[in-house]
C-alpha cells in the first residue's frame, strides 16, 4: 500500500510515499476530537515507515500540518524542521489539500451550511429545456437512486470531488459538524439536481473541507 487513510493513536490523517521513497502525512486532525499529527508524529511515523511500501527515507518524513505549515521530522531526534513551500521535496497535492482544508473548515460549521456546486453550468442547460436536459435530468435521477440504496453507509472518500469532476450538479446543507459517531466525518443532506428529496448520509470532513473553496457559492 502506498497511501494510507485512517485513525491511528488518535490522529485522523492521509500519508503515501513519493518516487524518492519519502512518507508524506497530510493531518486531518482539525475537527475534535483528534489530536493533531504534530503531536502524535512521534508515535505514528515508525507505524507509516513500516505499513506503506516503496518507503526508502527511513529517518524523516513530511508533515503538512493543520496550522498551513509543513515541515519535516527527523524520527530518531524527534525534531522538526520548517520548510519553506518551494522545497524540492514537498508534494504539491498535499499541500494544495492542506491549504483548502485550513481555508475550508472555517466555512463548514454549525448547522445549515449549505454549498452549491455546478450550478451554474446547469442554469444554462435547463433554459434550453431539450435534449440535453433531458440527458442530463436522466443522469442526475440514476446518481440519487444509487445513493438512496446506500443506506447507512458513510460516502466514500473522494466520491465528491469525483462528482465535481465528472460535472454533477449538487448541493450540501450541514445537518452535524461534530456528530457522536463516524468521528472525522460531518452528516450532511445532500442534494442532487432535479430530485427534491435529499440523502442523509455523512462525508469526510477533510474532503468537503477542501472542496468548499470550489463551489459557485454557498449561505
Amino acid at each position: 500500500m502506498r497511501e494510507f487513510k485512517g485513525v491511528k493513536n488518535n490522529c485522523l490523517f492521509r500519508a503515501k510515499t513519493d518516487k524518492h521513497g519519502i512518507v508524506h502525512i497530510l493531518d486531518l486532525s482539525s475537527s475534535k476530537p483528534f489530536m493533531s499529527v504534530t503531536n502524535g508524529v512521534d508515535k505514528l511515523a515508525p507505524f507509516l515507515l513500516s505499513k506503506l511500501e516503496g518507503v526508502r527515507v527511513k529517518d524523516n518524513v513530511i508533515l503538512y500540518g493543520t496550522d498551513d505549515t509543513v515541515s519535516m521530522f527527523h524520527v530518531p531526534s524527534k525534531q522538526f524542521l520548517l520548510l519553506h513551500p518551494h522545497h524540492e521535496f514537498i508534494d504539491y497535492d498535499y499541500y494544495d489539500d492542506m491549504v483548502a482544508i485550513k481555508r475550508g473548515s472555517g466555512l463548514v460549521s454549525g448547522y445549515g451550511r449549505v454549498f452549491y456546486f455546478n450550478t451554474k453550468k446547469y442554469d444554462i442547460i435547463d433554459d434550453e429545456m431539450g435534449k440535453k436536459w433531458r440527458e442530463s435530468v436522466l443522469r442526475h435521477s440514476r446518481l440519487h437512486n444509487e445513493l438512496s440504496k446506500m443506506g447507512d453507509d458513510p460516502l466514500p472518500d473522494g466520491n465528491l470531488k469525483k462528482w465535481l469532476d465528472q460535472g454533477f450538479c449538487f448541493w450540501v446543507k450541514t445537518v452535524n459538524t461534530e456528530p457522536y459517531f463516524n468521528k472525522g466525518m460531518y452528516l450532511v443532506e445532500l442534494y442532487i439536481r432535479y430530485v427534491s428529496k435529499p440523502v442523509l448520509v455523512y462525508v469526510w470532513c477533510d474532503e468537503l473541507d477542501g472542496l468548499v473553496l470550489k463551489c459557485d457559492r454557498y449561505e
